[in-house]
Protein backbone atom coordinates (compact mmCIF):
# COMPACT_ATOMS: atom_id res chain seq x y z
CA UNK A 1 0.00 0.00 0.00
CA UNK A 2 3.24 2.19 0.99
CA UNK A 3 3.81 2.60 -3.33
CA UNK A 4 0.86 3.76 -3.58
CA UNK A 5 1.61 7.17 -1.64
CA UNK A 6 5.10 7.58 -2.81
CA UNK A 7 5.16 7.10 -6.43
CA UNK A 8 2.89 8.62 -9.07
CA UNK A 9 1.71 7.32 -12.08
CA UNK A 10 4.27 6.03 -14.42
CA UNK A 11 3.86 6.40 -18.26
CA UNK A 12 3.96 5.36 -20.41
CA UNK A 13 0.72 2.76 -19.55
CA UNK A 14 -0.59 4.17 -16.32
CA UNK A 15 -0.41 8.22 -17.35
CA UNK A 16 -2.39 7.20 -20.79
CA UNK A 17 -5.26 5.33 -18.52
CA UNK A 18 -5.65 8.15 -16.48
CA UNK A 19 -5.74 10.51 -19.53
CA UNK A 20 -8.41 8.58 -20.93
CA UNK A 21 -10.79 8.07 -17.92
CA UNK A 22 -10.08 12.19 -17.12
CA UNK A 23 -11.03 13.38 -20.43
CA UNK A 24 -14.07 11.05 -20.68
CA UNK A 25 -14.97 12.91 -17.09
CA UNK A 26 -14.36 16.48 -18.77
CA UNK A 27 -16.77 15.80 -21.55
CA UNK A 28 -19.36 13.66 -19.94
CA UNK A 29 -19.55 10.89 -22.42
CA UNK A 30 -19.26 7.58 -20.51
CA UNK A 31 -19.68 5.63 -23.66
CA UNK A 32 -16.72 6.18 -25.97
CA UNK A 33 -13.44 6.47 -24.08
CA UNK A 34 -11.04 9.13 -25.46
CA UNK A 35 -7.75 10.54 -25.51
CA UNK A 36 -6.56 13.79 -27.22
CA UNK A 37 -9.92 14.77 -28.30
CA UNK A 38 -10.06 11.21 -30.60
CA UNK A 39 -11.71 8.19 -29.84
CA UNK A 40 -9.81 5.28 -28.07
CA UNK A 41 -10.30 2.06 -29.43
CA UNK A 42 -7.29 0.53 -28.00
CA UNK A 43 -9.32 -1.09 -24.81
CA UNK A 44 -12.68 -1.40 -23.47
CA UNK A 45 -14.62 1.20 -21.00
CA UNK A 46 -14.48 -1.15 -17.53
CA UNK A 47 -11.51 0.49 -16.53
CA UNK A 48 -12.50 3.60 -16.82
CA UNK A 49 -15.54 3.37 -15.71
CA UNK A 50 -14.37 1.79 -12.65
CA UNK A 51 -12.13 5.04 -11.90
CA UNK A 52 -15.21 7.45 -13.02
CA UNK A 53 -16.72 5.56 -10.31
CA UNK A 54 -14.78 6.46 -7.49
CA UNK A 55 -14.19 9.96 -9.08
CA UNK A 56 -17.86 10.39 -8.79
CA UNK A 57 -17.97 9.12 -4.77
CA UNK A 58 -14.88 11.05 -3.97
CA UNK A 59 -14.22 13.53 -6.44
CA UNK A 60 -11.88 13.76 -8.61
CA UNK A 61 -8.18 12.93 -7.64
CA UNK A 62 -5.02 10.87 -8.11
CA UNK A 63 -5.14 8.16 -6.07
CA UNK A 64 -8.41 6.41 -6.63
CA UNK A 65 -7.07 5.08 -10.31
CA UNK A 66 -3.96 3.87 -8.18
CA UNK A 67 -6.26 2.03 -5.82
CA UNK A 68 -8.64 0.25 -8.51
CA UNK A 69 -5.25 -2.61 -8.55
CA UNK A 70 -5.53 -3.76 -5.41
CA UNK A 71 -9.06 -3.54 -5.06
CA UNK A 72 -9.14 -6.03 -7.89
CA UNK A 73 -6.06 -8.31 -6.13
CA UNK A 74 -8.21 -8.42 -2.87
CA UNK A 75 -11.28 -8.91 -4.29
CA UNK A 76 -9.58 -12.25 -6.03
CA UNK A 77 -9.60 -13.87 -2.43
CA UNK A 78 -13.48 -14.61 -2.28
CA UNK A 79 -13.41 -15.92 -5.84
CA UNK A 80 -9.91 -17.97 -5.72
CA UNK A 81 -11.92 -19.61 -2.12
CA UNK A 82 -15.11 -20.19 -4.01
CA UNK A 83 -13.00 -21.79 -7.05
CA UNK A 84 -11.27 -24.26 -4.17
CA UNK A 85 -14.76 -24.96 -2.73
CA UNK A 86 -15.95 -25.98 -6.16
CA UNK A 87 -13.04 -27.90 -7.28
CA UNK A 88 -12.62 -29.92 -4.02
CA UNK A 89 -16.34 -29.53 -2.50
CA UNK A 90 -14.62 -28.95 1.30
CA UNK A 91 -12.31 -26.27 3.26
CA UNK A 92 -8.82 -27.42 2.78
CA UNK A 93 -5.57 -26.67 4.58
CA UNK A 94 -4.49 -24.99 0.92
CA UNK A 95 -7.33 -22.64 1.03
CA UNK A 96 -4.49 -20.11 3.19
CA UNK A 97 -1.57 -21.69 1.09
CA UNK A 98 -3.82 -20.72 -2.19
CA UNK A 99 -4.17 -17.20 -1.30
CA UNK A 100 -0.24 -16.86 0.10
CA UNK A 101 0.79 -18.29 -3.22
CA UNK A 102 -0.90 -16.11 -5.56
CA UNK A 103 0.07 -12.68 -3.45
CA UNK A 104 3.31 -14.09 -3.16
CA UNK A 105 3.78 -14.78 -6.67
CA UNK A 106 6.34 -12.22 -8.26
CA UNK A 107 4.16 -11.37 -11.63
CA UNK A 108 0.98 -10.89 -9.62
CA UNK A 109 2.67 -8.81 -6.69
CA UNK A 110 4.24 -6.32 -9.20
CA UNK A 111 0.86 -5.46 -10.47
CA UNK A 112 -1.19 -4.80 -7.55
CA UNK A 113 -0.52 -1.21 -7.48
CA UNK A 114 -0.32 -0.85 -11.09
CA UNK A 115 -3.33 1.02 -13.30
CA UNK A 116 -3.59 -1.77 -15.61
CA UNK A 117 -6.17 -3.99 -17.35
CA UNK A 118 -4.84 -7.34 -16.01
CA UNK A 119 -6.08 -7.93 -12.85
CA UNK A 120 -9.53 -6.88 -13.70
CA UNK A 121 -9.61 -9.43 -16.17
CA UNK A 122 -8.43 -11.62 -13.91
CA UNK A 123 -11.16 -11.59 -12.00
CA UNK A 124 -13.36 -11.81 -14.87
CA UNK A 125 -11.86 -15.11 -15.80
CA UNK A 126 -12.01 -16.05 -11.96
CA UNK A 127 -16.21 -15.07 -12.51
CA UNK A 128 -16.44 -17.28 -15.59
CA UNK A 129 -14.15 -20.17 -14.39
CA UNK A 130 -16.58 -20.18 -11.15
CA UNK A 131 -19.51 -20.65 -14.34
CA UNK A 132 -17.48 -23.31 -16.03
CA UNK A 133 -17.62 -25.49 -12.63
CA UNK A 134 -20.60 -25.06 -11.87
CA UNK A 135 -22.10 -26.00 -14.73
CA UNK A 136 -19.49 -29.23 -14.37
CA UNK A 137 -21.47 -30.04 -11.60
CA UNK A 138 -24.98 -29.60 -13.32
CA UNK A 139 -25.94 -26.70 -12.04
CA UNK A 140 -27.18 -25.24 -15.26
CA UNK A 141 -28.36 -21.54 -14.34
CA UNK A 142 -25.58 -20.40 -11.84
CA UNK A 143 -23.02 -22.21 -14.56
CA UNK A 144 -24.27 -20.21 -17.42
CA UNK A 145 -25.17 -16.70 -15.14
CA UNK A 146 -21.59 -16.78 -14.07
CA UNK A 147 -19.75 -18.27 -17.06
CA UNK A 148 -22.03 -15.29 -19.23
CA UNK A 149 -21.35 -12.68 -16.48
CA UNK A 150 -17.27 -13.26 -16.53
CA UNK A 151 -17.17 -13.52 -20.58
CA UNK A 152 -19.17 -10.22 -20.74
CA UNK A 153 -17.01 -8.45 -17.79
CA UNK A 154 -14.26 -10.21 -19.56
CA UNK A 155 -14.77 -8.27 -22.83
CA UNK A 156 -15.46 -4.79 -21.06
CA UNK A 157 -12.10 -5.26 -19.34
CA UNK A 158 -10.15 -6.24 -22.46
CA UNK A 159 -12.21 -7.86 -24.91
CA UNK A 160 -12.47 -10.97 -26.96
CA UNK A 161 -8.88 -11.97 -25.22
CA UNK A 162 -11.54 -13.31 -22.33
CA UNK A 163 -12.20 -16.06 -24.54
CA UNK A 164 -8.57 -17.37 -24.63
CA UNK A 165 -8.33 -17.57 -20.88
CA UNK A 166 -11.90 -19.25 -20.65
CA UNK A 167 -13.01 -21.25 -23.55
CA UNK A 168 -10.10 -23.97 -23.95
CA UNK A 169 -9.80 -25.41 -20.27
CA UNK A 170 -14.04 -25.27 -20.79
CA UNK A 171 -13.85 -27.09 -24.38
CA UNK A 172 -12.18 -30.16 -23.04
CA UNK A 173 -14.19 -30.73 -20.05
CA UNK A 174 -15.09 -34.49 -21.34
CA UNK A 175 -11.45 -34.64 -20.34
CA UNK A 176 -11.27 -33.50 -16.48
CA UNK A 177 -15.10 -34.15 -15.87
CA UNK A 178 -15.82 -37.71 -15.85
CA UNK A 179 -19.07 -36.81 -14.60
CA UNK A 180 -20.44 -34.73 -17.70
CA UNK A 181 -19.82 -38.60 -20.22
CA UNK A 182 -23.09 -38.96 -21.94
CA UNK A 183 -23.70 -35.21 -22.00
CA UNK A 184 -21.34 -33.91 -23.74
CA UNK A 185 -23.99 -32.07 -26.09
CA UNK A 186 -25.73 -30.94 -23.80
CA UNK A 187 -22.28 -29.48 -22.55
CA UNK A 188 -21.40 -27.35 -24.94
CA UNK A 189 -24.87 -25.92 -25.53
CA UNK A 190 -24.41 -24.57 -21.99
CA UNK A 191 -21.06 -22.97 -23.38
CA UNK A 192 -22.82 -21.75 -26.13
CA UNK A 193 -25.73 -20.02 -23.91
CA UNK A 194 -23.16 -19.00 -21.33
CA UNK A 195 -21.18 -17.37 -24.53
CA UNK A 196 -24.42 -16.08 -25.92
CA UNK A 197 -24.84 -14.40 -22.92
CA UNK A 198 -21.92 -12.58 -22.51
CA UNK A 199 -21.72 -11.19 -26.06
CA UNK A 200 -25.08 -9.50 -25.00
CA UNK A 201 -23.26 -7.99 -22.01
CA UNK A 202 -20.46 -6.41 -24.33
CA UNK A 203 -22.93 -5.68 -26.85
CA UNK A 204 -24.94 -3.32 -24.58
CA UNK A 205 -22.06 -1.52 -24.99
CA UNK A 206 -20.10 -2.19 -28.16
CA UNK A 207 -23.36 -1.12 -30.31
CA UNK A 208 -24.12 2.15 -29.35
CA UNK A 209 -20.61 2.97 -28.43
CA UNK A 210 -20.35 1.88 -32.17
CA UNK A 211 -22.87 3.92 -33.67
CA UNK A 212 -21.37 7.05 -31.84
CA UNK A 213 -18.05 6.70 -32.29
CA UNK A 214 -17.60 7.11 -35.80
CA UNK A 215 -16.74 4.53 -38.34
CA UNK A 216 -13.43 4.09 -37.88
CA UNK A 217 -13.71 3.25 -34.11
CA UNK A 218 -16.30 1.36 -35.12
CA UNK A 219 -14.14 -1.01 -37.42
CA UNK A 220 -11.12 -0.59 -34.62
CA UNK A 221 -13.22 -2.68 -31.67
CA UNK A 222 -15.15 -4.89 -33.98
CA UNK A 223 -12.22 -5.67 -35.90
CA UNK A 224 -8.91 -4.59 -35.93
CA UNK A 225 -7.80 -4.68 -32.49
CA UNK A 226 -8.26 -8.58 -31.85
CA UNK A 227 -7.51 -9.95 -35.79
CA UNK A 228 -4.32 -7.46 -35.27
CA UNK A 229 -3.18 -9.08 -32.12
CA UNK A 230 -3.90 -12.63 -32.79
CA UNK A 231 -2.54 -12.73 -36.67
CA UNK A 232 0.28 -9.91 -37.32
CA UNK A 233 0.41 -7.78 -34.25
CA UNK A 234 1.09 -4.32 -34.39
CA UNK A 235 2.74 -4.26 -30.80
CA UNK A 236 4.54 -6.62 -28.86
CA UNK A 237 5.36 -9.21 -31.63
CA UNK A 238 7.41 -12.40 -30.18
CA UNK A 239 8.18 -15.62 -30.94
CA UNK A 240 6.19 -18.68 -29.96
CA UNK A 241 8.62 -19.72 -27.08
CA UNK A 242 8.44 -16.44 -25.79
CA UNK A 243 6.82 -17.46 -22.57
CA UNK A 244 8.71 -20.76 -21.81
CA UNK A 245 12.10 -18.75 -20.39
CA UNK A 246 9.72 -16.24 -18.71
CA UNK A 247 7.69 -19.05 -16.66
CA UNK A 248 10.67 -19.33 -14.03
CA UNK A 249 10.56 -15.70 -13.15
CA UNK A 250 6.41 -15.18 -13.70
CA UNK A 251 6.11 -17.79 -11.23
CA UNK A 252 8.81 -16.94 -8.65
CA UNK A 253 9.29 -18.10 -5.88
CA UNK A 254 7.40 -20.84 -5.61
CA UNK A 255 8.57 -22.39 -9.08
CA UNK A 256 11.60 -22.75 -7.77
CA UNK A 257 10.76 -23.78 -4.34
CA UNK A 258 11.63 -27.53 -3.70
CA UNK A 259 8.46 -28.11 -1.27
CA UNK A 260 6.53 -26.96 -4.45
CA UNK A 261 7.57 -29.69 -6.47
CA UNK A 262 7.88 -32.34 -3.84
CA UNK A 263 4.39 -31.99 -3.19
CA UNK A 264 3.32 -31.93 -6.51
CA UNK A 265 4.84 -35.31 -6.95
CA UNK A 266 2.67 -36.42 -3.93
CA UNK A 267 -0.87 -35.26 -6.12
CA UNK A 268 -1.77 -38.69 -6.88
CA UNK A 269 -5.24 -38.94 -4.94
CA UNK A 270 -8.18 -40.52 -6.97
CA UNK A 271 -10.66 -38.08 -5.80
CA UNK A 272 -8.10 -34.83 -6.37
CA UNK A 273 -7.53 -36.01 -10.14
CA UNK A 274 -10.76 -34.04 -11.53
CA UNK A 275 -9.93 -30.61 -9.75
CA UNK A 276 -6.50 -30.88 -10.82
CA UNK A 277 -6.60 -31.89 -14.47
CA UNK A 278 -8.85 -28.85 -14.55
CA UNK A 279 -6.19 -26.38 -13.16
CA UNK A 280 -3.78 -28.01 -15.64
CA UNK A 281 -5.95 -27.79 -18.63
CA UNK A 282 -6.66 -24.21 -17.88
CA UNK A 283 -2.92 -23.54 -17.15
CA UNK A 284 -1.31 -25.62 -20.03
CA UNK A 285 -3.96 -24.43 -22.51
CA UNK A 286 -3.80 -20.93 -22.06
CA UNK A 287 0.16 -20.76 -21.89
CA UNK A 288 -0.54 -22.62 -25.64
CA UNK A 289 -3.09 -20.65 -26.90
CA UNK A 290 -0.96 -17.40 -25.85
CA UNK A 291 1.79 -18.92 -27.00
CA UNK A 292 0.41 -19.07 -30.66
CA UNK A 293 -1.11 -15.85 -31.05
CA UNK A 294 1.08 -13.18 -32.73
CA UNK A 295 1.74 -10.62 -29.62
CA UNK A 296 2.68 -11.45 -26.23
CA UNK A 297 3.97 -9.57 -22.96
CA UNK A 298 4.31 -11.23 -19.41
CA UNK A 299 1.34 -9.58 -17.98
CA UNK A 300 -1.11 -11.22 -20.46
CA UNK A 301 -0.34 -14.06 -18.27
CA UNK A 302 -1.62 -12.62 -15.04
CA UNK A 303 -5.21 -13.97 -15.67
CA UNK A 304 -4.06 -17.50 -15.16
CA UNK A 305 -1.89 -16.99 -12.06
CA UNK A 306 -5.43 -17.86 -9.86
CA UNK A 307 -5.42 -21.59 -11.99
CA UNK A 308 -1.53 -21.91 -10.53
CA UNK A 309 -1.87 -20.26 -6.49
CA UNK A 310 -4.56 -23.66 -6.44
CA UNK A 311 -2.29 -26.34 -8.04
CA UNK A 312 0.44 -24.57 -5.96
CA UNK A 313 -1.82 -24.63 -2.59
CA UNK A 314 -3.07 -27.80 -3.60
CA UNK A 315 1.32 -29.15 -4.25
CA UNK A 316 1.91 -27.30 -0.52
CA UNK A 317 -0.59 -28.86 1.42
CA UNK A 318 0.66 -32.43 -0.06
CA UNK A 319 4.69 -31.85 0.78
CA UNK A 320 5.89 -34.33 3.35
CA UNK A 321 6.89 -32.46 6.70
CA UNK A 322 3.32 -29.69 6.60
CA UNK A 323 4.89 -27.84 9.58
CA UNK A 324 6.97 -26.95 7.50
CA UNK A 325 7.21 -23.96 4.35
CA UNK A 326 10.48 -25.79 3.03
Amino acid sequence: VGSIWLRPLWPVDETRYASVAWEMWQRGDFLVPYINGEPYSHKPPLLFWLIQLGWGLFGVNDWWPRLVGLLCALAAVPLLLKLEKLLWDEKREQDSYSIWVLFGTLLFAGFVTLLMFDLLLMLCAMVAMIGVLYLSKNEKFKGVLWLGTGIGLGVLAKGPVILLHVLPAAVVAPWWAPQLKGKFGRWYLDLLLGVLLGAAIALAWALPAAYFGGEEYRRAIFWGQTAGRVSESFAHRAPWWYYLPLLPVILFPWFVWPRFWRGFIELRSESEKSGLKFLAAWLVLTLIGFSLVSGKQAKYLVPMLPAFALLAGCALSKAKSPARWW
